[in-house]
């Protein structure tokens, strides 16, 4: 959610600078939070009914009301393959006239998009293409539609007329896309190009598939063809780097076919052809049908929903293998000649395209470019960006206050490995420690405890989907228990609603735990967590103990994790919870915990360079699966258990004694990604290998205090 923060408040000074420099923010005060959250609340209402319900282990429907029907009359189709499919199968307004809430259910129950991913655009949308005093109808999926009725009048100059997805140029849609046109060059930047379709389609392997690796190379080249064919191509930081290349990683990651046979997902020429309405006539010719893009026959959606976090992941990876990609700038007027923005400049040189990814530095480059470009005329235009804010993180923040506030330099690791060192000693200890000498038990033991507290829990179901999916199996204790045709166990807690406890009222904080479970071989695998805390201070410029005040109580990550293992269980009071055995902290972006792993990986490549061969450099080793272990007893297995990730793990441990029994860590193991995974090599995965403590438990001795330092990630 940090990322749709960054997402909007780029998108909407990109916008203003270039379309409306006359805007007066305050023509958006209509849009209350009242409004927005009325509205996020029917998304969650219309997920759970019946039209929406999907079951991932089956194809998606469509059949009965679900049956393809090709537009007509006055029916809206626009530049969005994906959106015109569900219009044409029913799972949004046929007429292509379109609602914030209709879409947003839409995309993330039928396309397996992040919820969040989907507000993001459904709030884009609505806003800044459709009606933004109007949630209900919203926006047209093509172009200017009868039905939103335009609240402001002209009051907004060129955004008085609601335009629909096809006057989203540069902003929404944008050049150098994968199969529309720049619309400078063509006049025409929503109807498909058959040449750029069929440039993709025919570059297909031996089997008629796309891959990644292919649409990443296309990107390059799509982006290389408009430098050199568009004299007034654009690539904005957020209409190039982000949107534009979202819209490639959308049709790989979401588009695919996720089958049994292709948990990863497969995107086949026949897949690709029916998402993007190209027909294949009885002589072998292709005809592109405008508008009557299709969901193929027997096609699974994502079974693990594509957020943020994937697809910031995903965008770096590019960014990585084609530096232009991440590129920010234009051609001045004549082709090839692309003046791009070195981000050293906007950030005083600490932010670049490598260090994006870290911890927040992607929202606090946004404010920067925002203090960069901004003119003083619009200085405003930050508190108007709160509401839509709100509606995503739950801030009761003065973002335009805290914006003013951030100092990029200071986001950096505050803990040194040798703090690292003495933190990990210290909550071991806790962890042998028995009940009455060692750390308060949480109060947090009952599963209903979530719900109280305003977290939602989903669960999914994977076959190993993605990365960690070939991960959990590769820690299976007994390979042969786990089969490829078994499913791991997935579960994501949202704390989504805000709730009344003790006659305090604690706001939802979007904060996100997203773990993946194999109980038979005792195995957590923590992915894709943002706590409230980290949710909340995102530029870690809010002092702590201020903002604890206004946090759930149910806050930490060990105490969510450890009910989300709970209940694994059978829901009977007899029923054992499942040993734990093997706790995984996954690509861990967490700051200060990479910090400390780098210290160990810059140990580890020195004692190599000292044995190695004259003339072999170690400089760019790092240690792949299976990694190097660390006996719980040596000071790296320390310094990593007093990471922030690492100290989750500990007082999970020390913390539910009650439910888990007595454990400690034996060993901890690290390595980075394969070169070739999804996202950056260079992300750390820590595995905490655990073992029992000799000692007796006393029930009755437990106090269910919590007594937790906060410093848990």
């Amino acid at each position: 959610m940090k990322f749709s923060f960054s997402l909007l408040t780029l998108f909407s000074g990109n916008i203003l600078v270039n379309a409306f420099p006359a805007l007066d923010p305050s023509h958006l005060e209509g849009l209350t939070p009242e409004k927005l959250d009325a509205a996020i609340r029917s998304v969650n209402e219309l997920k759970q009914s019946k039209r929406f319900l999907v079951d991932v282990n089956k194809p998606i429907d469509i059949t009965g009301k679900h049956a393809f029907q090709a537009p007509k009359g006055k029916d809206q189709r626009g530049p969005c393959p994906g959106l015109n499919a569900l219009a044409n199968h029913g799972y949004i307004s046929r007429d292509g006239v379109t609602s914030f809430v209709e879409v947003v259910a839409a995309i993330n129950q039928v396309m397996g998009m992040g919820t969040e991913l989907a507000l993001v655009l459904g709030i884009m949308g609505t806003v800044w293409t459709g009606n933004p005093l109007s949630l209900d109808p919203g926006f047209s999926i093509g172009g200017p539609a009868i039905g939103p009725d335009n609240i402001l009048g002209n009051l907004l100059g060129l955004l008085g007329d609601p335009r629909g997805l096809q006057g989203s140029h540069n902003w929404i849609e944008s050049d150098s896309s994968l199969t529309r046109d720049d619309l400078y060059v063509t006049g025409d930047a929503w109807t498909m190009n058959m040449t750029l379709f069929r440039d993709i389609h025919d570059r297909a392997d031996e089997n008629g598939v796309i891959s990644m690796d292919l649409l990443a190379d296309q990107a390059a080249r799509r982006w290389e063809y408009s430098v050199a064919h568009n004299p007034n191509f654009y690539y904005g930081p957020v209409t190039g780097m982000v949107s534009r290349n979202a819209g490639y990683f959308f049709l790989g990651r979401l588009l695919s076919n996720h089958t049994a046979e292709h948990p990863d997902g497969i995107l086949t020429q026949e897949v690709f052809r029916k998402f993007f309405g190209v027909y294949e006539g009885d002589n072998g010719t292709f005809e592109y049908r405008k508008g009557h893009e299709t969901i193929p026959e027997n096609w699974y959606r994502k079974p693990i929903e594509y957020g943020l976090v994937p697809l910031n992941l995903d965008i770096v990876s590019w960014v990585m293998k084609h530096p232009v990609l991440g590129s920010i700038g234009g051609n001045t007027g004549t082709v090839n000649s692309f003046t791009g923005v070195d981000l050293g400049n906007v950030t005083g040189g600490v932010i670049n395209v490598t260090s994006l990814l870290e911890n927040n530095n992607l929202l606090c480059f946004v404010f920067e470019v925002l203090k960069t470009f901004l003119p003083n005329s619009l200085s405003g235009l930050l508190a108007t960006l709160e509401v839509p804010i709100k509606l995503l993180v739950a801030y009761h923040i003065q973002v335009s206050k805290m914006s003013n506030s951030i100092d990029t330099r200071k986001i950096k690791s505050t803990l040194t490995y040798h703090d690292a060192v003495a933190k990990g000693e210290r909550l071991l200890s806790l962890t042998v420690a028995d009940v009455a000498s060692g750390p308060s038990q949480s109060q947090f033991q009952d599963c209903r405890d979530l719900e109280e507290w305003g977290w939602g829990t989903f669960t999914l179901a994977s076959t190993g989907s993605y990365p960690s999916g070939d991960l959990i199996q590769a820690l299976s204790t007994n390979p042969k228990s786990f089969p490829p045709n078994i499913l791991t166990v997935g579960k994501l807690t949202l704390h989504e609603d805000t709730v009344t406890v003790d006659d305090k009222t604690y706001p939802a904080t979007m904060g996100q735990i997203q773990s993946v479970f194999n109980a038979k071989a005792g195995i957590l695998l923590a992915e894709c967590n943002t706590t409230p805390m980290a949710m909340m201070n995102p530029c870690r410029n809010i002092d702590p103990e201020t903002l604890v005040a206004g946090l759930p109580k149910l806050r930490y990550w060990s105490d969510v994790a450890f009910l989300q293992w709970k209940s694994l269980a059978p829901p009977t009071e007899q029923a054992q919870i499942p040993e734990l055995k093997i706790v995984v902290r996954y690509a861990i972006l967490n700051l200060d915990t990479r910090a400390v792993c780098n210290t160990i990986l810059a140990s580890l490549r020195r004692r190599r360079q000292e044995k190695a061969k004259p003339g072999v450099s170690y400089d760019n080793w790092f240690p792949r699966w299976p990694g190097t272990s660390f006996p719980i007893a040596s000071e790296e297995a320390k310094a990593l258990c007093g990471t922030p990730n690492g100290t989750g793990v500990l007082w999970l441990l020390a913390q539910h004694k009650v439910g888990l029994g007595c454990k400690t860590v034996d060993k901890v193991k690290m390595f980075y990604r394969d070169e070739n995974a999804i996202g950056l090599s260079g992300v750390p995965t820590l595995i905490f290998y655990l073992k029992d403590v000799a000692e007796s438990l006393d029930i009755e001795r437990v106090k269910s205090v919590v007594a937790n330092d906060g410093l848990e990630s």
